[in-house]
């Protein structure tokens, strides 16, 4: 495999794993925060919510429909994003340095 081919390999790599760290991110933030409001705040599921909204980079803020506001200091959403991007960011970049840095001849032999 030629190097240019290597490369575009990698390039289509890096998309298809950033496309997939998305999803990753967006159904695992959104099962966490699904029932947030009533779960970790412990009000009653009836009071109705408008929440949560996350405020970067450490809150949670849920709104309930007696005009209560609730807000909650929750690191998970900041960890679960710096977790997704670190492990993203690796996969892309082992595959930058494959692309670049292995010798076609290696490559073939593997």
């Amino acid at each position: 495999m030629s190097r240019l081919h290597r490369a575009v390999a990698a390039a289509l790599l890096a998309v298809v794993l950033s496309v997939a760290a998305s999803v990753v991110w967006v159904v695992g933030l959104g099962q966490y925060l699904e029932d947030y409001c009533f779960t970790s705040v412990g009000r009653d599921i009836e009071a109705g919510s408008t929440g949560p909204h996350v405020d970067w980079p450490g809150h949670v803020r849920c709104e309930y429909g007696d005009g209560t506001t609730i807000r909650n200091r929750d690191l998970a959403p900041a960890a679960w994003t710096v977790a997704g991007l670190v492990v993203t960011g690796s996969l892309i970049g082992i595959a930058s340095v494959w692309a670049i840095r292995v010798p076609a001849s290696a490559s073939a032999s593997t």
